[in-house]
């Protein structure tokens, strides 16, 4: 079945449209963003090949996401193309929506999240990383990209976001509750595996990692 919204371009977008459009596909990414994360700080233990494609789907949709609430861009093969008229970006929900200049600079770490994945997932290239300990994953850039997905929720006009969307935005990328700090004190954070909840009194904990 094909949406009203489908094959049109972004600008001429309905409030109607935009909300059913963000109850679709917005929500779709949000949600499998935040469920990956989850999963990677979750105590199952999964085969190696799993959580390589969970470690991905952080990547993925995140990228996705991060995408989604930048300005729209040119045609990075072609930058004298105009940016593409279907994609859907924040600022057709909230005219004056802008990340946060912290946020939208090469050195943030959402940014530095973003083309990890490009080299480690996205893209076959020789810069890809095989076996390196920069490509694990580093929690920082999903958190502040979530924290701006929840700001745009936020400063969006309720009649242009689906409830699903508003409702999933207040919930946090993952899940506070998971991180059990023992007794005796320490930090909590997942194995280098992403595959369990472990405590380290180490100043640098390990990182999810694709293996």
């Amino acid at each position: 079945m094909r949406e009203d919204w489908h094959g049109k371009n972004a600008s001429d977008l309905t409030p109607e449209e935009l909300r059913d459009y963000a109850r679709d596909a917005l929500y779709y990414e949000a949600r499998m963003f935040r469920w990956a994360s989850e999963r990677l700080h979750s105590s199952a233990r999964r085969p190696r090949h799993l959580n390589n494609a969970v470690v991905e789907a952080v990547y993925i949709h995140g990228r996705c996401l991060f995408d989604f609430l930048r300005a729209p861009k040119r045609d990075e093969c072609c930058p004298e193309k105009p940016a593409n008229p279907n994609s859907v970006h924040a600022s057709h929900y909230t005219k004056d929506w802008r990340l946060r200049p912290e946020v939208n600079r090469s050195g943030s770490e959402a940014w530095k999240f973003v083309i990890r994945g490009n080299t480690w997932v996205a893209h076959l290239t020789t810069q890809r990383l095989v076996d390196d300990p920069d490509k694990a994953l580093d929690w920082e850039g999903p958190k502040q990209v979530w924290a701006e997905f929840q700001r745009f929720v936020a400063e969006t006009d309720p009649s242009r976001l689906h409830t699903k969307v508003r409702a999933l935005a207040r919930r946090p990328l993952v899940k506070a509750a998971a991180l059990r700090i023992p007794r005796g004190g320490g930090r909590a954070t997942t194995n280098q595996y992403g595959r369990a909840i472990v405590v380290e009194r180490a100043d640098v904990p390990r990182r999810p990692r694709i293996t």
